[in-house]
């Protein structure tokens, strides 16, 4: 059974400074009592949740953990010679993780098989451009 955990982009409310923390479910679910919901918005200790991602249960190449919003290097597998970049993204009408190519448009299929060949190479928060190139 894969660990549930969170990835949790935080934004202090005055200075702007981000942050990010990964935390798994028990964790969350011990410390719940230490947040504040104020105007709609979770606080905790001055910092306001501006992104929210699940972790996949699956890692790159280099064993590191791939949460939603992390954005690939990956191959497909009708080109296996072509690395396309790629945002992960959970897909609710498909019930699952895909990878979403933004020049193309196109959503490839996320599984293990993929990440055998895959590479993190940031994520939607602090690498947005990368979806740009």
């Amino acid at each position: 059974m894969r660990e549930i955990k969170f990835r949790y982009v935080l934004e202090h409310e005055e200075t702007g400074e981000r942050i990010i923390e990964i935390l798994p479910l028990f964790k969350i679910e011990l410390n719940h009592d230490n947040w504040e919901i104020i105007n709609n918005s979770v606080l905790f200790n001055a910092f306001c949740i501006i992104g929210r991602d699940q972790y996949t249960g699956l890692k790159d190449k280099n064993g590191k953990e791939i949460f939603e919003g992390d954005v690939l290097e990956y191959k497909t597998y009708a080109n296996f010679h072509e690395i396309k970049t790629g945002m992960v993204d959970f897909v609710d009408d498909k019930g699952g993780y895909k990878l979403i190519n933004k020049q193309s448009k196109l959503h490839h299929a996320f599984d293990k098989y993929i990440c055998v060949d895959s590479e993190v190479i940031g994520n939607i928060y602090e690498n947005h451009d990368l979806l740009e190139s």
